[in-house]
């Protein structure tokens, strides 16, 4: 184990944490950039209209099943899960 000097030893826990940031660099830090945010919010825009039909599609099938009708709630409910995944994919597309 290494000793630390007098003048390590005096600091403060807050002197050291300011110490291992400035250490880090400025491509390290904990906070992603705008850009990241950007990508982020994009991917997760794209998972919810990507997965809004098929879960419709899913859930309807299933109903369809139980209640013998045709694909009556299937295309109802994959049509109403991509209009709601489209208006807030334009909703946050405002922001």
């Amino acid at each position: 184990m290494v000793e630390p000097t007098d003048h390590e030893a005096r600091k403060t826990p807050s002197e050291r944490a300011s110490e291992v940031q400035d250490q880090s660099g400025p491509g390290s830090s904990q906070q992603p950039s705008q850009q990241q945010k950007s990508w982020q919010r994009g991917f997760a825009s794209a998972w919810m209209v990507l997965g809004a039909a098929p879960s419709g599609l899913l859930i309807g099938y299933f109903i369809d099943q139980a209640y013998g009708t045709t694909p009556g709630w299937m295309l109802g409910l994959s049509l109403l899960f991509l209009g709601v995944s489209l208006y807030q994919l334009i909703k946050d597309t405002r922001k």
